[in-house]
């Protein structure tokens, strides 16, 4: 390293005595330009100034600055912004750790999924009161600039107010993928509200989202209050922050009502792992008018919807592979082109609408293998022991009956073979407990108790 250094400083020492010898002459060349007499009589036409021409060459803009509204402290200026990340954050925990639906419970009357909704809404909004308090009040205590406090404060409480409302309304109408959907609006929102860097400094995918985002306004808000009001902006950033609610109501009252025995479906399927975090409440759960007409044609036309079934159960593991391979394939195309072509933007949501549209699928799928389970009186089995014990095992669809393992099945026939059912001969107890017409199939099992 040290040869090196040695080297690298001798060639610098090269060029330095070059420079000077160019420098030398070019001294020389202007010295003998500036005492000719014409270059004299140039500058006396022309009425040129050579300090002043160096002067503007060296400085050819001046900046007059004007601070209107002085902030004393990089703390004081980024405080909106980080107020209304830990207002969000806070809104986001509540949610974490508070159970979303109210339990049925002997001491509290029937009630209605609005009513069960409303109510635990105001335990987020009262914790969302204090935590926004607490925030607010914990800035100025740490000495941060604020010309006014009390809009200050009065910012803080409104935001918290708002961000509650929307997170609550995604997580209960959405369950886990409404909290991811949270996650993911503070991740946009930190480079896309302009909290930290003017939007000007960011990417053009940014500027367009920062007027549809609550921090835009949340941040606004406060900053007034901090630096100094100008005319009627903060109410303004107010009344913009409150067109929120609602949408965030819209959420939680009407598309929550509609999304509650889907939601019901997915918390029985999570609950099956003994992994995720599940909520069962049953005192929400309200019939759907399609689902009620379903079952009335069902009950009208028992063949039409045995056979429908049956159908389905067969093509139901195939439909599932099929739904989950496109979930690997598809979106991770879209993703690979995003990397690769220039159209990024019709790539992304390419990539959204595919991960939607496969979900939806996968949906519709589950909610199809539910509706017919029940309706076939089957609960407790998983599906590949309905599968295995409907379709290898060749048991005939009764409405109203509740089927079991197969080893359940086998046990009970050699129950019935060996003693019989009230009213039915011991040699037809098994085709009778089979549901079997077919004599021929109801002989086979009654043998096979018998051997067992």
């Amino acid at each position: 390293t040290v040869t090196q250094t040695n080297t690298t400083i001798a060639g610098t020492q090269t060029q330095l005595a070059n420079l000077a010898k160019q420098l030398n002459t070019t001294r020389t060349d202007v010295a003998a330009l500036s005492s000719s007499a014409m270059f004299q009589q140039l500058s006396q036409a022309l009425g040129l100034d050579a300090s002043e021409v160096g002067s503007f060459v060296g400085e050819p803009v001046h900046l007059d600055e004007q601070v209107l509204y002085p902030v004393k402290n990089y703390g004081s200026a980024v405080t909106p912004f980080y107020t209304n990340l830990a207002l969000w954050v806070g809104g986001f925990v509540l949610v974490a750790i508070y159970k979303l639906e109210v339990d049925r419970d002997e001491k509290i009357r029937m009630y209605t999924p609005r009513q069960g909704y409303m109510g635990r809404w105001l335990l987020f909004v009262t914790v969302g009161f204090l935590q926004a308090i607490i925030a607010t009040i914990g800035d100025l205590a740490l000495g941060i600039q604020c010309e006014h406090p009390f809009l200050f404060i009065l910012a803080g409480i409104f935001a918290s107010f708002v961000y509650v409302n929307i997170i609550y309304a995604l997580a209960v109408a959405f369950r886990h993928i409404g909290k991811a959907v949270a996650v993911i609006l503070v991740i946009i929102q930190i480079p896309g509200a302009a909290g930290l860097y003017p939007i000007e400094m960011m990417p053009e995918f940014f500027r367009r989202l920062k007027p549809f985002l609550p921090f835009t306004y949340g941040i606004n808000a406060m900053r007034g209050p901090i630096g100094g009001m100008y005319a009627n902006h903060y109410w303004i950033d107010m009344l913009s922050l409150f067109w929120y609610l609602p949408v965030a109501l819209f959420i939680g009252l009407v598309v929550r009502k509609l999304a509650l025995n889907l939601n019901r479906l997915f918390d029985n399927r999570l609950a099956d792992t003994d992994l995720m975090i599940t909520e069962h409440n049953e005192g929400t759960v309200e019939p759907l008018r399609l689902t009620e007409t379903a079952q009335q044609i069902a009950e009208e036309f028992p063949e039409l919807a045995r056979r429908r079934a049956i159908h389905f159960f067969r093509l139901y593991p195939r439909l599932v592979r099929w739904g989950f391979l496109a979930l690997a394939v598809l979106p991770f195309v879209f993703l690979l082109l995003l990397f690769i072509t220039r159209m990024k933007l019709a790539m992304l949501l390419g990539w959204i609408i595919s991960i939607i549209a496969i979900d939806t699928y996968l949906i519709v799928v589950e909610y199809l293998r539910e509706r017919y389970a029940n309706y076939l009186g089957e609960e407790a089995m998983s599906a590949e022991e309905f599968r295995s014990a409907i379709l290898h095992e060749n048991l005939l669809f009764r409405p109203g009956m509740h089927y079991k393992p197969m080893h359940a099945v086998r046990t009970r026939l050699y129950e019935v073979a060996h003693g019989g059912l009230a009213g039915h001969a011991p040699e037809h107890a098994a085709e009778y407990a089979a549901g079997n017409t077919d004599g021929n199939a109801g002989r086979s099992l009654r043998e096979e108790g018998n051997e067992q």
